[in-house]
């Protein structure tokens, strides 16, 4: 009060602007349904003051002019005076981030992330940036409100307004890419408040393998004792490497391991097994099976895999290997039992395979006895050292292959001839012989002469000689 004289019943008036939230006042003093605060019936001396008070809670951005008024009862005019006052914005963001995944999440499943920001204000949130820097396990598939993953796999979303206290949402799908723990992390900011408000989420993905079995053999038609090769081919078509790869084989009671030529494999109660430690994706190993093969029949081979990433079963089968056996019978015989010295006489060597198998490389020998003389053979098979072969003939199972030779008889007597027959399938030597009894042929001629010259006479004494030749070819 700068007047002379002092002043009575002074009242103070604030009326508050609608931002401004009335909290207290000196003097007890309390804000009416109007938002405005009275002192009433102050008294202040001429040439003193009095000072009052009113705090106030802002409730939004801006500049805003508060005016406070006093009267006196001496002065009924009214005394003003304003203060500006600008108010900044306060945004309070959260982020929650989460996914779509229960569980574990498998390589190359879709994953989706949502993240909602809400705005806890007091203040309204503009131009809010979303950013979720998506890890390098992720391929980015899709987004909400167009939003792409930038060369740097960073999606963005800018969201024009948020109102204190409500949220929004955006989302984004992947394709996880690889097994593994992942955390990933989602930031907001607004330009009302820089400070990044962050949240971030761990998925957890399996590894998923797919392997494929390929199972070859090197002969599908065999002979019992024959050994058989199969080649197991493992490829892993991923997604994830495979590792501690378990091939099996479960061997079929027509097949022998033979442990000395599958040093790299395992048998146990007829179960051969390999372990692979690690298979690449889109890479392949093979493991090579040899066993011997005891028994006839149609036989087929399955090869399983597992590994620790997938331990389903995976199979692969062979062809089928059909395993046989050649048994050749051999029969030999002469177009006569009893012939002559020098006569020709023709051996018919008949070989039969009864087998269940095709015999190849058939062999047929006769080794002729030295009492006979080459003449002439089947298929212009000719003796060498007295000799005689027929190479590489093949009979099927349930035939029969026939040849012969001729020969002439140089000698009496009873004599065998022995045939042989072997295959490749089978390397027993079959033989049969036959016996030809040969009577002696003699040829005898005669010459008589006497030692009388010319005429003899009456009491002459004459000498008859009589020349007896055995002409053969038998002697007499």
């Amino acid at each position: 009060n700068t007047g002379s004289a002092n002043a009575t019943g002074v009242n103070v008036t604030d009326v508050l602007n609608p931002v401004f939230e009335f909290v207290n006042a000196s003097g007890n003093a309390k804000a009416d349904v109007n938002n405005v605060v009275v002192w009433n019936n102050l008294n202040i001396l001429n040439g003193t003051s009095v000072t009052i008070w009113v705090e106030v809670r802002v409730k939004t951005n801006g500049t805003f002019t508060n005016v406070a008024a006093a009267t006196a009862n001496e002065n009924k005019t009214t005394f003003d005076n304003k203060t500006n006052i600008t108010v900044n914005p306060v945004v309070n963001l959260t982020v929650v981030k989460h996914s779509d995944v229960i569980g574990n999440a498998s390589v190359g499943d879709l994953v989706n992330f949502t993240i909602v920001v809400t705005n806890n204000g007091p203040s309204n949130a503009t131009m809010v940036n979303i950013t979720d820097e998506l890890n390098s396990a992720f391929e980015f598939v899709n987004a909400s409100g167009n939003a792409k993953a930038d060369e740097n796999n960073v999606v963005k979303w800018i969201i024009p307004k948020i109102v204190s206290g409500n949220s929004t949402s955006v989302w984004v799908q992947v394709r996880v890419k690889a097994n593994g723990t992942f955390t990933n992390v989602a930031v907001a900011k607004a330009k009302e408040n820089d400070t990044e408000f962050n949240n971030e989420t761990n998925i957890t993905v399996d590894p998923v393998v797919n392997l494929t079995v390929n199972k070859t053999v090197n002969a599908t038609n065999v002979i019992v004792g024959d050994l058989v090769k199969f080649t197991i081919n493992v490829t892993n078509n991923g997604p994830s490497n495979a590792t501690m790869v378990n091939i099996a084989d479960k061997l079929d009671s027509a097949f022998e391991f033979v442990a000395e030529l599958n040093p790299d494999a395992n048998c146990a109660g007829g179960i051969v097994t390999w372990t692979i430690n690690k298979i690449n994706v889109n890479e392949s190993a093979s493991v090579d099976l040899i066993v011997r093969v005891v028994k006839e029949g149609n036989f087929s081979n399955v090869a399983s895999v597992v590994c620790h990433e997938n331990d389903t079963e995976t199979n692969g089968s062979s062809e089928n290997v059909t395993a046989g056996t050649v048994i050749l019978n051999i029969t030999k015989s002469a177009n006569a039992s009893t012939v002559n010295v020098g006569d020709v006489v023709r051996f018919n060597i008949t070989v039969n395979n009864t087998g269940s198998a095709n015999a190849t490389g058939v062999n047929i020998t006769d080794s002729l006895n030295s009492t006979f003389e080459f003449v002439n053979a089947s298929n212009n098979v000719k003796a060498v050292n007295n000799v005689v072969v027929w190479k590489n003939l093949n009979i099927v199972n349930g035939t029969s292959v026939t040849v012969w030779v001729e020969v002439r008889v140089k000698a009496n007597g009873t004599f065998t001839n022995v045939a042989t027959a072997k295959a490749n399938e089978n390397k027993t030597t079959f033989e049969n012989e036959t016996n030809i009894t040969v009577k002696p042929v003699v040829n005898l001629t005669v010459v008589k002469s006497s030692d009388v010259v010319g005429n003899a006479s009456v009491g002459d004494l004459v000498n008859y000689t009589i020349t007896v030749t055995n002409n053969g070819p038998s002697n007499a």
